[in-house]
């Protein structure tokens, strides 16, 4: 699903390139690399790409169980009707 997602948002952007899935302990050797690499990011005003904390968070399902948008006043769209506008500028 993140490969699909991030695919769309290269289309939608003019972007070419290959997305690679990582298996696991290369992307979590990834986000150890880029922690222990991140304070010299830091001082050469670069931002840190990628963490352990972000391989975390992605291993873990990002969603509600329940159906709240109604509560919330959210009316659902599909990502191909707001993503393209969205990202129109960048």
């Amino acid at each position: 699903m993140l490969q699909e997602l991030v695919e769309f948002s290269a289309r939608c952007t003019d972007r070419n390139g290959i997305v690679v899935p990582l298996p696991n302990f290369v992307a979590r050797m990834q986000g150890l690399a880029f922690d222990l690499a991140g304070f010299v990011l830091h001082a050469i005003g670069l931002e840190q790409p990628f963490s352990t904390d972000n391989y975390r968070s992605m291993r873990v399902d990002a969603v509600c169980r329940c159906n709240a948008f109604d509560e919330l006043g959210i009316t659902p769209a599909v990502i191909e009707s707001i993503v393209p506008a969205y990202l129109a500028d960048r």
